[in-house]
């Protein structure tokens, strides 16, 4: 049996997208997660933010979270889909120790918004994923990217 890991998949998506065109391409993107024998178990939407500094001439993303569990493998297949992407504008797969909690009205709708869960007084914070620990670790890649793009 293979064993799955819990992995955030972290998209920076192009601003100029209608919602058609977003919706479509979250779902080519949860398609590939699939494909590559995982199961996507929670989407946040975070919705449109301005970057830091401009990235491919854009100065807003909109950004998409997956909470996935897929095999060890699974990672680069659709790291490769994504890095391809031209509606892409940055992406990053981390490992995640410890699982996504889902309450049952979650389960039910896979759009649901991670804030939308009960108040952190009624949870385990250490359950729930740091989203802006994984914005920030976003932005420190970006911004290494663009320091060795510009030497």
């Amino acid at each position: 049996m293979i064993k799955l890991r819990n992995y955030e998949i972290a998209v920076i998506i192009k601003s100029e997208l209608n919602d058609e065109q977003r919706s479509s391409l979250k779902d080519v993107i949860q398609d590939w997660v699939v494909s590559s024998g995982g199961e996507v178990v929670l989407l946040d939407e975070i919705g449109k933010r301005k970057l830091a500094y401009p990235i491919e001439k854009q100065r807003e993303g909109y950004y998409v979270f997956w909470y996935v569990k897929m095999s060890t493998a699974g990672p680069a297949e659709v790291e490769r889909q994504l890095s391809i992407h031209e509606d892409i504008l940055r992406y990053m797969i981390i490992r995640s120790e410890s699982p996504v909690s889902v309450s049952s009205s979650q389960e039910n709708d896979s759009d649901t918004d991670v804030s939308e869960s009960d108040s952190p007084e009624d949870s385990d914070s250490s359950d729930q994923p740091d989203i802006e620990k994984i914005v920030d670790e976003l932005m420190e890649k970006e911004e290494k990217e663009e320091m060795e793009g510009s030497k």
